[in-house]
């Protein structure tokens, strides 16, 4: 018997349903903890805040309705019945881009990115925090939090711009391999292909040094220029990269929340083609998503934030990373506030991102542990999307705008649904 288990957020609700191929012509609705739980797994309701809404969904997996805000209320759900005790979880990375300052590293403020939700924490964004006695207080503090942490260290960046490679990689693996908090060595951002090569040394000669971690690098979007990528596409962009610089997991950023008002056009058009390699490859990622205005890119809402993080573990990503924490100061590109203002106020993007990250890590931790099998959209097709394929055992009897990502594992199947209509 193969069961699917339906991940459903519907106006930012998530629940996570159980549903058997022997029953497949019947809707199956949250059930009770513990002994209450079908052998299907019945039991395996896990509800995630945000406002009121429903979906009905046709198919393998029938059907899903979701309730009122309530935070993970139905957690123990998820946890209930026979077999919802026993799937199998995993983890997924949640992140930043611009951590604290050197004068605001802090019990208090390392505390406070810990209560909103994240996994990890890293570097100042400014240069000015590269450096060991930073990076040795950050993975101090961050292990005391509960956190790991993305090191990025100045000789880090020299080794992979070609200078004493071998002793730089030396210093930094002889320097944080062995703190608990560590979780990466951070070494480039938005690489040109020209510098693929030396990546791809720099990542070795870490893997080398130190198995246990891996060298992070994020790549450009596709709305990049073909000068900045370096290569004819965006696509042969992702695929140079992968199979030159061969890293054990990999992120890229896209922000697609306009000025205007209006949406960029590729966000799944991005998608898509990260996907598609990382299946091919079998090397995981993730995606730097907007979480601040700047220079033609609006302030982003809560729907907003979440639309854009569960579309990310919708197409397999495992890595969700908000850009940025902390408010940058002295830029060109004219920065808003971020999660935390420059001044350091939580704005009021941090009740938003407290609680989308509640979802994702309750959702996160089951599909980190399946494979992304298919993505398919309902409704109207933006670029690069591709519609439902006969036997797809997701149906939705209505042009609702919906992402549906397909997940295998085991014998059993995941199928979040996405709303698209933000």
């Amino acid at each position: 018997m193969r069961r699917t288990f339906l991940l459903a957020p519907v106006c930012c609700v998530a629940l996570l349903i159980a549903c058997s191929d022997d029953e497949a012509s019947s809707p199956w609705s949250p059930g009770k903890a513990g002994a209450g739980g079908s052998s299907a797994g019945g039991a395996a309701g896990e509800s995630l805040g945000g406002s009121s809404g429903a979906a009905s969904v046709a198919g393998g997996a029938t059907g899903a309705a979701a309730g009122a805000e309530g935070g993970a209320a139905g957690a123990a759900g998820a946890e209930g019945g026979t077999a919802g005790s026993g799937l199998p979880k995993g983890d997924v990375v949640i992140g930043m881009w611009c951590g604290l300052p050197a004068s605001e590293l802090n019990a208090a403020r390392v505390t406070e990115i810990a209560q909103a939700g994240f996994t990890t924490m890293t570097n100042a964004c400014d240069g000015s925090t590269f450096n060991a006695a930073y990076n040795k207080q950050m993975l101090d503090l961050a292990s005391a939090a509960g956190l790991r942490a993305f090191v990025t260290d100045e000789r880090g960046l020299q080794a992979v711009a070609g200078t004493n490679v071998a002793a730089n990689l030396d210093a930094i693996v002889a320097d944080y391999s062995a703190h608990a908090a560590l979780y990466a060595y951070h070494v480039n951002d938005e690489p040109n292909a020209s510098l693929f090569a030396s990546l791809s040394a720099v990542a070795g000669g870490i893997a080398s040094r130190d198995p246990a971690h891996f060298a992070s690098i994020n790549l450009f979007p596709d709305y990049a220029s073909a000068a900045q990528l370096g290569t004819s596409t965006y696509d042969e962009y992702v695929a140079a990269f992968l199979s030159t610089v061969k890293p054990a997991a990999f992120t890229y950023d896209h922000y697609n929340f306009l000025s205007d008002g209006s949406d960029g056009p590729s966000f799944f058009a991005n998608l898509a083609v990260v996907r598609a390699h990382s299946v091919a490859t079998g090397i995981p990622f993730g995606q730097y998503i907007q979480s601040i205005s700047y220079n033609g890119h609006r302030d982003t809402d809560g729907p907003e934030k979440r639309w854009a993080a569960l579309h990310t573990l919708a197409y397999g990503g495992l890595g969700v990373m908000y850009f940025t924490y902390w408010t940058p100061v002295g830029s060109p590109e004219n920065f808003g506030d971020g999660i935390i203002s420059a001044a350091g106020a939580k704005t009021s993007q941090y009740d938003d991102v407290k609680a989308i990250n509640v979802s994702v890590r309750a959702i996160g931790r089951y599909l980190a542990a399946a494979k992304s099998t298919k993505v398919f959209h309902n409704g109207p097709l933006d670029a690069g999307t591709a519609p439902r394929a006969p036997g797809d055992p997701v149906y939705v009897p209505s042009a609702a705008p919906l992402t549906v990502g397909l997940f295998s594992v085991g014998n059993d199947a995941y199928a979040l649904l996405v709303n698209r209509d933000h």
